[in-house]
């Protein structure tokens, strides 16, 4: 069974492929590339911020208030004019201070640059979350479901990509102690809400 990483970037192919590419149509198959290590990025950014109950509610009521998966249902539109305003928001609260050093980390690992990285980030952020709306929904998953989930994809990604998680894990481990939910703690109460509640 595929990796929620892996079946959402499989629909952005199929998306670009039936809308002539999109935004990402100049960048072709470097920006899924870059995707494929975009995507578990925020994943595991979102996943270490769940793994408190604080960061897990304010990840579950997030959702529920602002995302409702439609993103997903509508693919073909979202690849020809993403919201990158809403991508940005979410990752200054996904990625907080470390955002610059992850995209920097990405770079070296896919040999694109900072401004493609940060594009692609903002690009994947809105359909990650669009993505853990459906699982919510069709789940019906509590706070602690949707941490266990992005748990469960943590440990799916690190078998497949151990080098870039054990990178991403390093980058997002702010005062590297090693312990990276009282980094993240912070965070919890504002977390993930839509640009219009910024």
């Amino acid at each position: 069974m595929a990796s929620l990483a892996e079946s959402l970037l499989q629909q952005i192919t199929a998306a670009q492929a039936s809308s002539g590419g999109g935004a990402l149509a100049a960048d072709g198959a470097a920006a899924l590339n870059g995707l494929a290590a975009a995507i578990p990025a925020i994943i595991t950014a979102l996943g270490r911020n769940a793994e408190s109950k604080d960061g897990a509610a304010a990840l579950h009521d997030a959702i529920a208030k602002d995302h409702d998966g439609s993103v997903i249902d509508n693919l073909d539109t979202y690849v020809q004019n993403p919201d990158l305003d809403d991508g940005d928001g979410i990752l200054k609260h996904a990625l907080g201070g470390q955002r610059d050093s992850v995209q920097a980390g990405l770079s070296q690992s896919t040999g694109l640059d900072m401004n493609t990285v940060a594009k692609l980030l903002q690009f994947a952020a809105p359909l990650v979350l669009g993505m853990l709306a459906k699982q919510q929904q069709q789940k019906n998953l509590s706070a602690d479901d949707l941490s266990g989930l992005l748990n469960e994809e943590r440990k799916a990604e690190a078998q497949e990509n151990p080098d870039l998680m054990d990178m991403l894990s390093g980058m997002l481990d702010q005062n590297k102690d090693g312990g990276i939910m009282d980094d993240l703690q912070g965070m919890a109460g504002k977390l993930f809400g839509k640009k219009k509640d910024q």
